[in-house]
Formats: C-alpha cells, structure tokens, sequence
C-alpha cells in the first residue's frame, strides 16, 4: 500500500514536471516566433 501512495506521488510529480516543462517551451516559442516575425 505505502509503495502504490510513492508511486502516485511520484506520478504527481511527473505531470506537475511535464506541466512546467511545456509552459517554458512555450514561452521560448513565443519568444522565438516573436523575434522572427
């Protein structure tokens, strides 16, 4: 049971990691796309 909590925990994390990982490719996009056009 505690090894299926760390597990979703670490899931949590992951997404939370994904989540803040594509708001920076994001903002570099927009900041890229901004300087070409």
């Amino acid at each position: 049971m505690e090894q299926r909590i760390g597990a979703v925990i670490i899931l949590i994390g992951v997404e939370g990691d994904i989540h803040r990982i594509n708001t920076i490719i994001s903002e570099h996009a927009n900041m890229i796309l901004g300087r070409q056009g």
